[in-house]
């Protein structure tokens, strides 16, 4: 889905040489969507992810993947871009409940680099690359999918130093109280918890239209000017 504001605005910035990349595009794109769908957030779906290979099949994560992905990510240099795409290749390509328990690390490294030699060096990098993204950020806000990845933090921990997103989403469903537990939350992904967790603050009336549409509009507003502004020094 195209935004009207978004679309307004990029043809009279690309009118006056104002160069977007890709994810420019549906990074502005996205934040326009979400102040459309500030004040009825309840038209907001979210289809989970899905590509189809020759074979396999990728998935979005759930929380159950997320969580693991934690784990291996404390054994292997997850900054490296080929390996963190192969491993979250191969994660993604079965159910949470199939993957390597993690009391066998070596068993699990194992497994990532035989999928990946058997099904993944045939494939361009690019294809890969292309495909993790769009399983992990997708490309629709309206899917309530994220806003596009950054490049790696190099200066991140490897271990367990790093902050968890799974973990703070987790707790912030035990702190509305919903009525889930961790093994019913790991079958769902990231996306449905925020629409859970959204839903609730509708609910309990929580949801200020008014000040979520204020919001929106400021980060829309701010990301149009940073790449404005990106333009213009290009200049």
């Amino acid at each position: 889905m195209v935004s009207d504001l978004f679309l307004k605005d990029y043809k009279a910035m690309v009118s006056r040489g104002i160069e977007f990349t890709p994810a420019d595009i549906i990074r502005l794109n996205a934040l326009a969507l979400k102040v459309k769908l500030a004040k009825t957030p309840f038209l907001a779906v979210h289809q989970p992810r899905a590509l189809v290979f020759p074979h396999f099949v990728l998935r979005e994560p759930t929380i159950g993947h997320e969580l693991w992905l934690e784990w291996i990510g404390d054994k292997l240099d997850m900054r490296d871009n080929r390996i963190f795409r192969l491993v979250h290749a191969y994660a993604l390509s079965r159910p949470w409940e199939k993957l390597p328990a993690h009391s066998s690390a070596p068993r699990a490294i194992r497994k990532i680099f035989a999928f990946a030699r058997k099904h993944l060096l045939s494939l361009p990098e690019t294809t890969l690359a292309d495909a993790i993204d769009y399983l992990l950020h997708g490309a629709d806000w309206t899917a309530g999918e994220l806003p596009p990845p950054r490049e790696p933090d190099v200066d991140r921990p490897l271990g367990g130093e790093a902050e968890s997103p799974v973990l703070a989403l987790l707790v912030g469903l035990k702190a509305r109280r919903l009525p889930l537990t961790l093994d019913e939350a790991k079958q769902l992904t990231a996306s449905e918890i925020v629409a859970i967790m959204l839903a609730a603050r509708i609910q309990d009336g929580e949801y200020d239209a008014d000040r979520e549409l204020h919001q929106a509009m400021g980060d829309y507003v701010r990301a149009r000017e940073e790449i404005r502004a990106r333009g213009v020094a290009k200049s």
